[in-house]
This record gives structure tokens, sequence and C-alpha cells, in this order.
């Protein structure tokens, strides 16, 4: 009788063991998953937040050159 409770223990743990590995690994790909949501959603409303700022263009081509960088920054970081 004790060695058939033992065996089941055994077994018991080892479930459980398993079971806890699966559901440690499942929350750390859901939590990495909503932080890559989170950093790519930031980033679309830091874009259209900046797209809608006012900004004065002068004759000179240094203004028009930053604002190009701007917009080509916040492109690349759209697509990453």
């Amino acid at each position: 009788m004790g060695l058939r409770n033992l065996g089941r223990r055994k077994a018991r743990d080892c479930t459980y063991g398993e079971v806890g590995i699966v559901i440690g690994t499942i929350s750390i790909v859901a939590m990495i998953s909503i932080g890559i949501g989170m950093n790519r959603n930031f980033r679309e409303n830091l874009v259209c937040s900046m797209e809608s700022l006012p900004l004065s263009i002068e004759e000179s081509g240094e203004a028009s050159m930053i604002r190009e960088t701007i917009l080509r920054r916040s492109k690349s970081w759209m697509t990453t």
C-alpha cells in the first residue's frame, strides 16, 4: 500500500510540474506579445501626433531637410 501511494504521489508531482511549466511559458509569451503591441501602438500614436504638429518651412533647405528626416525616421519606426 505504501509503494502504491508513493507511485501515485510521484506521478501527481510530475503532472503538477508539467502543468506549471506550460502555464509559465504561456504567461511569458502573453506578456511579451502585450509588450510588443503596446510598443507598436505607442509609436503609431507618436507618429500621428508628430504629423499634426504645425511646421514652418523656411526658404532655406535646412528646414525641409529636417522635416524629411523626421518623416523618414517615423516611417522606419512604424515598420519595426
